[in-house]
């Protein structure tokens, strides 16, 4: 299965909703296969990889609403959880902190799912 370089989004604002529509529909109709072919490891692979891009998109739609905020909104105040702890928009720096293991652990997950799709 490939997407055509010119069905993604260039803008990163977009991207959240490519995953949940564009993304998303490929890894349902695997998913349709797997059912009818009773494949449940690949069901198990490809349920996996639509939860992995539900989460990915929504923690996009997350980190640009602090980053707009970050860079547009120098007035919204920053909540001090502790000497070197703080947080934007109710996101602690924390959090922020482990959006790219999380990003990287979503995209492979996508990925391998991805492999099977192009295997079918």
């Amino acid at each position: 299965q490939s997407i055509s370089p010119n069905a993604t989004p260039h803008a990163h604002k977009a991207f959240p909703e490519f995953l949940k529509t564009t993304i998303v529909k490929e890894l349902n109709r695997g998913l349709e296969i797997a059912r009818r072919t009773k494949d449940g490891e690949l069901k198990n692979i490809l349920n996996r990889a639509k939860s992995a891009a539900l989460n990915l998109a929504q923690q996009l739609v997350l980190a640009y609403a602090v980053r707009v905020t970050a860079d547009y909104n120098p007035e919204s105040e920053v909540e001090f959880e502790s000497k070197s702890r703080f947080a934007l928009n109710g996101v602690s720096v924390t959090e922020a902190h482990q959006w790219e293991q999380k990003t990287k652990s979503y995209c492979r997950t996508i990925e391998d799912a991805w492999r099977y799709l192009d295997a079918q």
